[in-house]
């Protein structure tokens, strides 16, 4: 009989098996390497395209404002329009439309040039002390027109339902009356809505500001080629933000107040607003001065605004900037301007800077 042999299995040596723990470990930290390297590239992108995005928002919207700054109908290059409040101070905020523009230099200390008195606490008490505010007032475009003429321009007004031009026009609101020759700024006093006819009162009143006469016209008279509009005056500013990023810190966003309704969030992560005016001193129309609005300015002579927006990435992807408007805590939260330092911590976002130049259309 064959007699049968035992081969003795042998194992891993000690050697053995700690090179292959050395290979499996080189092995795994090049896999999460990659895959770290591989996300935070996603999140570099990511954040890129965040704040392009925003940025082309805001700039449009913006710009689109802006276009319509002073739009006063085919009044808008005439002159200043005609207002029958007792006196221009009687005239609110949100609807001088004698000025289709008004612009805010911040001066880094929660004051700004020339002063926003005249703004509404609910802006100025929640825009960002370094950044420039921006209102721009215009007619609604949706005007209707006047079912009757005025025999003598002190008649009540009335203008057909069907124009849906004035349905947010309230009692107190004021509103223009215009034609291609002429404007008139006026306080509404009353409002019936009957038989497919709206019929707009404007009495007379004792304060400065009620109307101090009846007569809608300077000189003359309207026919029923005028018609009458709301007036929409918004007003651009940079503030904290309602959410909260990656770090749970709230991002600086563009807020809008238009009229006097509360502010909305418009866009997130735009951190920085800068104004600056093209102006034409020597009448040819082309801009050979740029500068920061004041109360010198004229602003017949505005052609152009020029806006730089700075945009982040609102969440924290190991950016390497500093943010700039020059004020953030070691811990990333905002200071105030009392306690603004100078040299801000870095803060982990992406940010970029995009300058834009809007002509003015409609200039007096």
């Amino acid at each position: 009989m064959k007699e049968l042999r035992f081969q003795r299995l042998r194992g891993l040596s000690l050697v053995e098996m700690m090179i292959s723990l050395a290979i499996g470990a080189v092995l795994t930290i090049g896999v999460v390497s990659l895959f770290t390297a591989n996300s935070e590239t996603y999140n570099a992108l990511q954040g890129q395209t965040r704040l392009q995005e925003n940025a082309g928002f805001a700039l449009e919207t913006l710009s689109r404002d802006l276009q319509k700054a002073g739009y006063r109908g085919c009044f808008s290059s005439g002159s200043s329009p005609y207002f029958t409040m007792t006196s221009a101070s009687g005239i609110p905020y949100e609807s001088d439309l004698r000025t289709g523009i008004e612009l805010f230099d911040a001066n880094g200390d929660g004051t700004w040039t020339p002063s926003t008195a005249s703004l509404n606490a609910a802006v100025t008490g929640a825009a960002f002390f370094d950044t420039d505010l921006l209102t721009v007032r215009y007619l609604d475009d949706d005007e209707a027109y006047l079912n009757v003429a005025l025999a003598t321009s002190i008649e009540d007004i009335t203008v057909s339902i069907t124009d849906e031009g004035l349905e947010t026009l309230a009692v107190g609101d004021i509103a223009a009356i215009h034609d291609c020759e002429k404007a008139t700024l006026f306080r509404v006093t009353g409002r019936a809505d009957a038989g497919g006819v709206t019929t707009l009162q404007h009495a007379v009143g004792a304060s400065p500001e009620d109307n101090g006469t009846l007569a809608l016209a300077e000189t003359g008279t309207f026919s029923t080629n005028a018609a009458v509009s709301g007036i929409i005056t918004r007003t651009y500013f940079i503030g904290p933000g309602a959410g909260t990023n990656n770090e749970g810190n709230a991002p600086l966003s563009l807020w809008r107040r238009e009229n006097d309704n509360n502010s909305v969030e418009l866009v997130e992560g735009v951190e920085n607003f800068q104004l600056q005016l093209a102006i034409d001193t020597d009448g040819d129309s082309v801009p050979n001065r740029y500068v920061a609005p004041s109360s010198t300015v004229n602003f017949s002579q505005v052609m152009a605004v020029v806006i730089t927006i700075t945009t982040n990435s609102v969440d924290a992807i190991g950016g390497t900037t500093a943010p700039t408007w020059g004020c953030a805590a070691n811990d990333g939260e905002l200071r105030t301007a009392q306690d603004c330092f100078s040299g801000s911590a870095i803060d982990g976002l992406l940010r970029r800077s995009f300058t834009r130049t809007i002509q003015i259309r409609n200039q007096t």
